[in-house]
């Protein structure tokens, strides 16, 4: 190639140099390097990131390299702006000058020694970047810088072995865990899960009423209705992650340390207000997925796991449907759920404004469907007559869960006859379906409880 020599004569030459375009930093000494001696992956990096800089004539003409077809076609793919955005620093080196470069600094400033114009200051978008109205709190501002302190010092996301989709720890600048990286883009059925659930391979593996791609909004969308943090969930906030010339969405959840998860001790070590914390917060968005192994515990220093519960993941909670098993509760048949509803929690429940938490969404840009809407709504209902009338939790989950998979709970079959009767007032009255359906459903939920009461 021609960058192995003098150089031609009559182009200005750009170098872009970023370490985290490759797996490992990029080898460069600090002394001048003679680019015939520089090594072969050196050289190849250079070439191609000098290619996706010639896709930008109006900004720098390049000299012409001499590059396989293998590598062009690599860089064909129309993301010209986003690998553009991911180069860290340009260089223009004057004509008739030798290829040698040398480090500056660790900012990321190169130049050419013994050139004219030494350095430029970086042009890098930064690696990660909240969504617009996500910096709703200073630890959220806090939590997005600490994740992104890792990949100024060229650390790679960290992938986690469990669960089926893809899942990243990002460390900051002590080389320790800050946060949970989940691209939406590597979700259970999306084209890019790393685990093998791919749209044809995970059929059977995606939920009714959760549509993959969306887990993401649910993640942050549960930890904004998590008001004044009552139940406990990290801090998630949706982010794009600029990484190898794309932009990629997830949410980015803080990391919290642990001593394991509930699944590792028995319930009768938790308190009656962690868990029913939980089970009202699952109750609410209809979570579909509540295992014991997503809920961690914190220790006491005396190794006791009855100070506090974190739930966490909840990329299936607020469905479009009405379906949940009780073997997706896992803490339905935990003695706290049979007693009386904690005093702290009756008051939390009896304070909920559906309508301001829909704002809330909207106002994030969480673009949950109005299916999942109506079960936030339907749910948060359900949850303030429930406890109005001296129902349990438990008498309240029994009446959303399915005794066995195929049989419609109660709550399903009272939502579908709400649905009827709604597009029937609907027509009768040329009112809203919306307006219908809530009335309606607000009806099912009051006989709902009414009848679990005389049963008593």
């Amino acid at each position: 190639a021609e960058y192995m020599g003098e150089g031609p004569q009559d182009h200005e030459c750009i170098v872009c140099l970023l370490p985290m375009f490759l797996s490992m930093p990029i080898p460069i000494e600090r002394e001048p390097v003679d680019c015939k001696q520089t090594t072969p992956k050196l050289l190849s990096s250079m070439a191609m990131l000098a290619t996706v800089s010639a896709l930008f004539s109006p900004v720098v003409s390049l000299a012409k390299f001499d590059l396989s077809s293998h590598v062009k076609s690599k860089l064909d793919g129309g993301h010209e702006e986003d690998l553009w955005s991911s180069l860290i620093c340009c260089v223009r080196t004057p004509k008739k000058r030798k290829n040698v470069f040398h480090r500056e600094d660790s900012a990321s400033r190169w130049f050419e020694k013994d050139g004219q114009n030494t350095y430029a200051e970086p042009l890098a978008v930064p690696p990660l970047v909240a969504w617009d109205n996500h910096l709703r709190s200073q630890s959220i501002s806090q939590l997005v810088e600490r994740s992104t302190q890792g990949f100024k010092l060229g650390l790679s996301p960290v992938p986690v072995s469990d669960g089926m989709a893809g899942v990243y720890f990002l460390d900051d600048s002590n080389l320790a865990h800050v946060g949970v990286f989940k691209p939406a883009d590597e979700e259970v059925g999306c084209d890019n899960n790393p685990k093998g659930f791919t749209p044809k391979e995970s059929v059977n593996n995606v939920r009714s009423g959760l549509a993959p791609g969306f887990s993401m909004f649910r993640e942050v969308a549960a930890s904004a209705l998590d008001h004044k943090n009552f139940v406990g969930v990290p801090d998630t906030c949706l982010v794009r992650y600029n990484s190898l010339g794309m932009s990629r969405s997830g949410s980015l959840q803080a990391f919290v340390s642990s001593e394991g998860s509930a699944g590792d001790l028995g319930c009768s070590l938790f308190s009656a207000l962690d868990v029913q914390k939980i089970a009202m917060f699952d109750i609410r968005l209809l979570n579909l997925d509540r295992h014991d192994g997503n809920i961690l515990y914190q220790a006491d220093n005396n190794g006791n796991a009855d100070v506090k519960l974190i739930p966490i993941d909840h990329g299936c909670c607020l469905p479009t449907r009405f379906e949940v098993c009780d073997f997706e509760w896992c803490w339905i048949n935990w003695p706290q759920l049979k007693e009386a509803v904690h005093p702290e929690i009756k008051a939390y429940i009896l304070t909920l404004d559906v309508d301001h938490d829909i704002q809330l969404l909207n106002h994030l840009s969480i673009n949950m469907p109005k299916s999942s809407l109506f079960v936030l709504r339907v749910m948060t209902t359900l949850l303030k007559k429930g406890v109005n009338a001296g129902l349990t939790l438990f008498d309240i989950a029994s009446i959303a869960c399915r005794d066995d998979v195929t049989t419609p709970s109660a709550l399903e079959r009272a939502v579908l006859r709400a649905k009827w009767l709604a597009a029937i007032d609907s027509v009768r009255t040329g009112c809203s379906f919306d307006k219908a359906f809530i009335r309606r459903a607000d009806d099912a939920v009051a006989r709902l409880v009414h009848n679990v009461v005389s049963r008593a």
